[in-house]
């Protein structure tokens, strides 16, 4: 057997978004969850400090 390896992106308003990649879907959704909470968050703060 060999391992599947599962591939998530968050797309909001047609703009995608994090990536995340796992071992189980569970995972990659995750993980994806995660760096586009990330993302967000950092875009904020340079919105906040223009």
């Amino acid at each position: 057997d060999h391992e599947k390896t599962f591939t998530v992106q968050v797309w909001i308003s047609d703009e995608p978004y994090g990536v995340g990649v796992g071992k189980t879907k569970k995972e990659a959704e995750q993980s994806a969850a995660m760096k586009t909470y990330e993302s967000m968050v950092e875009n904020e703060a340079d919105s906040a400090s223009e």
